[in-house]
């Protein structure tokens, strides 16, 4: 611990990370210009919330998503179960998404939440 490494393992995986958001920022911009999601301003972390129309079945959406071997949870699930006045939203995890792969998956959440 002394000797730096842990210091330079925390540094390596935030700057990985940062690379995600960036990357996924950049993939909304591209994929997203009419608006079909809306995203909050994200700039670190490992999660971001993809607000969708009230009219997209929900649990159909993330089901079409999982064919396509993308992992999304649903925003359901951080609300009280009584509590009704509730947003519909997708969470994604850039935690164990490959950089390659992130831009594809973006734009593939975006064309089906515009499909549903």
């Amino acid at each position: 611990m002394n000797n730096g490494m842990f210091e330079w393992h925390k540094n390596r995986i935030a700057s990985r990370y940062a690379e995600r958001i960036r990357i996924l920022n950049a993939a909304l911009q591209q994929h997203n210009a009419q608006g079909w999601v809306e995203t909050p301003d994200i700039r670190s972390g490992i999660y971001a919330q993809f607000k969708i129309p009230l009219t997209v079945n929900l649990e159909r959406l993330i089901e079409k998503l999982a064919e396509k071997n993308i992992r999304v949870r649903s925003g359901k699930q951080f609300y009280l179960s009584n509590y009704l006045d509730r947003e519909k939203f997708l969470r994604i995890s850039v935690s164990r998404a490959i950089s390659e792969q992130i831009n594809e998956g973006i734009k593939e959440i975006i064309e089906e939440v515009r499909r549903a």
